[in-house]
């Protein structure tokens, strides 16, 4: 019932005092538009009156309280929650009980008489202090029909969808502490769920394995978000396990938490009434993908839950996707990659950046540009900002479209100007090192993130010493040899 108690809580006058506050204060900026919304005649009711309506619409965080079929219509929103606050919480309790039981009868006289009284004294504290009709004039501005109002409509259920999802996406996994202090992480033998208890004086830690799904998948769940594109992000902590069954058992485990947040997150963004178009999402629930973070220490983990969920739901097949590990990277890095955008290339496009990453050197005649440009983002650093800091991880190869960067490598040597279209920090991800120089950008510069496996997949490629040689005479016909240098050549022959 806490979602009825909220909705209703905010008409009390335990709440006066705190609605006057986000009023006086304009939280939000709230304030200021239903003002506005009121002085162009636009709300049929005061606008702090509106002000406690909206906060009420906090009854729509609960799911099972309000479905996604009526969230995304104002029409029956609006008689879903006249009836959440409209009715004395007890009787309401009652009712609910007897709808969810079949058979229960309808209670003795006193039982009715009693109902009969709260919800009078009901009327009287909480809704007639606000409302002449209730029925007729709360929430009016729900279903009214200008498009300003419609727009504040939008605006409303959409903060309801982020609460609704907020709960789906909270923090899991090792990171997490619960409100009684203890920890909840996954077994690298097992897989399953280990509870570290603390006793009272903290002398004690105890540690108990739960061979149980919910709680084995939510403790390996490192992350999950939405990008910016509104797809479902999710990242794990772990891949590999000691056997090959408690892996097995790992992702199937991943896959049940994976559908429960999927759930949660994508039917609070799910279609919206035909009635009311203003409300259509700009991305509907069916085209938003989820995406399967892999992981450095099994790459096949990823591939092999979204094998499990498309087992456990057939019906997300085609929209689970593994993506590349981004883990143990440097903060800026990850987040400038997820905000990256997915080049929209034609296949000439393409070809011709791998002519211009050619002409830099790098052996491009055996790659696959399906392969190569899958999971690539272009991104931009602007002028002063770091792209790469000495001693970090090696997680990304860039490749920059234009001049403007410039390296510090370490060891004392002399700054270098970044060649345009040349891989930048592939030698790094090449050896699994941390990077040995400093990329700064002296003008904003576009550039290609190739992330770390997808580098090594689909672009990493060597000559062999006939290819080099050969390689060599285009550049230098007979003079290759001096080219190549003596040192190099004698080098080649061992």
């Amino acid at each position: 019932m806490h979602p009825e108690f909220a909705a209703q809580a905010v008409f009390s006058t335990a709440f006066d005092e705190i609605v006057q506050q986000i009023w006086v204060e304009n939280w939000g900026n709230v304030a200021w538009r239903l003002l506005n919304l009121a002085n162009e005649g636009l709300l049929a009711q005061p606008p702090q009156l509106v002000l406690r309506e909206l906060l009420a619409m906090a009854i729509g965080h609960s799911k099972s309280k309000v479905p996604a079929d009526i969230l995304n219509d104002p029409k029956r929103l609006r008689t879903v929650v006249q009836s959440a606050i409209g009715v004395d919480l007890q009787l309401l309790y009652q009712r609910q009980q007897v709808q969810s039981a079949a058979g229960h009868g309808e209670g003795d006289d006193e039982t009715r008489a009693g109902a009969i009284e709260r919800q009078a004294q009901h009327e009287a504290v909480l809704l007639r202090r606000h409302f002449v009709d209730f029925a007729q004039d709360s929430f009016a501005w729900l279903i009214s029909p200008h498009a300003a109002t419609r727009a504040l409509v939008a605006d409303v259920v959409d903060t309801v969808r982020a609460l609704r999802c907020a709960d789906a996406l909270r923090q899991r996994g090792t990171v997490l502490n619960t409100s009684a202090g203890y920890q909840i992480f996954v077994d690298s033998r097992t897989a399953n769920a280990v509870f570290a208890f603390k006793t009272g004086t903290s002398q004690q830690l105890l540690l108990v394995e739960v061979a149980n799904t919910i709680n084995a998948g939510e403790a390996n769940v490192a992350s999950s978000e939405l990008t910016h594109e509104g797809d479902l992000h999710i990242s794990f902590h772990r891949g590999a396990y000691a056997t090959a069954a408690a892996q097995t058992y790992a992702a199937q485990c991943a896959a049940i938490v994976i559908n429960d947040i999927q759930s949660d997150v994508i039917s609070s963004f799910q279609g919206v009434s035909a009635e009311d178009p203003s409300l259509a999402a700009s991305k509907t629930a069916q085209a938003m993908k989820i995406l399967i973070e892999g992981v450095d220490d099994n790459p096949t983990f990823a591939d092999l839950v979204v094998m499990e969920l498309e087992r456990v739901n057939p019906h997300l097949c085609g929209r689970c996707r593994s993506m590349p590990s981004l883990q143990n990277l440097s903060d800026q890095e990850r987040v400038r990659y997820l905000n990256g955008t997915e080049p929209a290339w034609s296949l000439a496009q393409k070809e011709e950046v791998l002519a211009q990453i050619a002409a830099t050197g790098h052996k491009v005649s055996a790659i696959d540009l399906a392969q190569a440009f899958a999971h690539v983002k272009l991104s931009e650093v602007a002028a002063g900002e770091v792209l790469i800091e000495a001693g970090s991880p090696a997680g990304f190869v860039y490749i920059p479209l234009a001049a403007g960067l410039r390296g510090w490598p370490l060891g004392g040597y002399q700054p270098f100007a970044v060649q345009p279209w040349a891989p930048l920090g592939n030698t790094g991800v090449i050896r699994g090192a941390l990077r040995n120089a400093t990329i700064v950008a002296e003008e904003a510069v576009q550039l290609l993130m190739i992330p770390r496996q997808v580098y090594l997949n689909a672009w990493h490629a060597t000559y062999d010493k006939s290819e080099f040689s050969a390689r060599l005479a285009a550049l230098y016909g007979n003079d290759a040899g001096d080219h190549a240098g003596d040192h190099g050549e004698r080098n080649l022959r061992k």
